[in-house]
């Protein structure tokens, strides 16, 4: 004879919540089946965002067999809403690369099987950056400055300029000017630069970052170069710069 498995506290509680919620998934469903067959529902749409670990805008609408909207009461709508939540799944956790996803659901009722359908049809939003190289044309001046005093620049949107000196000196008005104009160059270059990126994503707001060394936190190998042609010379900074932005995709949950 067997000996009987005893279960730990907690094994019984969680087998008593999924009984519970067997039970919840199926009264939900039997009352929402009562709803379709109310309103002569074909067809239910639920259109969602979800991301930064919550569930934002949702609507709910729906159509009966004569294409006529249905309104929908509040008591009806939570069980709708019910239904659609114990049957699809969403992926609201956001890690900073993935950012959420948006799209809807179609839910039908097959009054033959008297069982739902459910559709989703969804796209997922994904936090990307995508960058290249960028000559930043500079005064005589400013080079002379970057030459003589600095040994990196860069930026990003938490720390704003940031700027080292491999040696010490004062900092004049006319100096700060100058370091200001090559800030306001580099920036104004980089976004005025082409990137290859996906047709689909988009360039988020503030999202540049950049470094003057061969990578964008590298503190060292500041690159200048100056060209001469007859009694012109031209005077640039070469700088590597990255843009943030959000790329959609079809979801795969």
């Amino acid at each position: 004879m067997e000996e009987k498995q005893v279960l730990t506290d907690w094994e019984i509680r969680e087998k008593q919540y999924k009984e519970e919620r067997k039970i919840k998934r199926n009264n939900t469903e039997s009352e929402s089946q009562i709803i379709f067959k109310k309103h002569n529902i074909e067809e239910l749409c639920f259109e969602f965002y979800c991301g930064g670990d919550s569930m934002g805008d949702t609507t709910l609408t729906a159509v009966d067999y004569n294409g006529n909207n249905v309104d929908i009461i509040d008591d009806d709508y939570s069980t709708l809403e019910d239904l659609i939540y114990d049957n699809v799944d969403f992926y609201d956790a956001s890690d900073g690369h993935y950012m959420g996803e948006s799209g809807k659901v179609i839910v039908q009722l097959d009054l033959e099987e008297s069982d739902f359908q459910f559709m989703k049809d969804s796209e997922a939003e994904f936090c990307e950056r995508y960058g290249g190289k960028a000559i930043v044309e500079i005064t005589e001046n400013e080079y002379n400055f970057i030459d003589k005093f600095v040994s990196n620049i860069n930026y990003s949107p938490w720390d704003s300029e940031q700027i080292n000196y491999k040696t010490d000196f004062i900092l004049t008005d006319e100096y700060e000017s100058l370091q200001q104009s090559i800030f306001d160059k580099i920036f104004d270059t980089c976004n005025d630069t082409e990137i290859d990126m996906p047709h689909n994503a988009e360039l988020n707001d503030e999202g540049l970052s950049y470094g003057t060394g061969n990578e964008i936190d590298d503190i060292e190998n500041l690159k200048l170069s100056k060209k001469t042609n007859g009694d012109i010379t031209e005077y640039y900074l070469n700088v590597v710069f990255e843009q943030e932005c959000t790329e959609y995709r079809e979801s795969n949950y």
